[in-house]
């Protein structure tokens, strides 16, 4: 395993994957060893960025990037947590 590896799997450090805030994609609590993960953002934003390259195919990355964001930003907490749950349950059964 390399240096990361052992950081990820191998060592003191705990994570915990929760929402942290629209700001942020993670924090770390270097007194608790603990790495929060806010999957959910991470989540959220990659699904707007990917339907927009549907949307509008000839826009380039960045455009693409500045929607995404942007789209998320306007999103209540609530939204967020309910778009991400539905997929989830949705394509954690195999799309059906």
């Amino acid at each position: 395993m390399n240096e990361f590896e052992v950081f990820l799997f191998d060592s003191e450090w705990d994570f915990e994957f929760c929402w942290t805030s629209k700001k942020t994609y993670g924090t770390i609590n270097p007194r608790k060893s603990l790495v929060k993960i806010n999957i959910r953002l991470m989540l959220i934003e990659t699904l707007y960025h990917e339907y927009y390259h549907t949307k509008y195919p000839s826009f380039d990355e960045s455009a693409i990037e500045r929607m995404a964001q942007t789209k998320v930003q306007s999103l209540s907490v609530s939204e967020i947590i309910r778009i991400t749950d539905k997929f989830v349950a949705y394509w954690g059964k195999g799309g059906e």
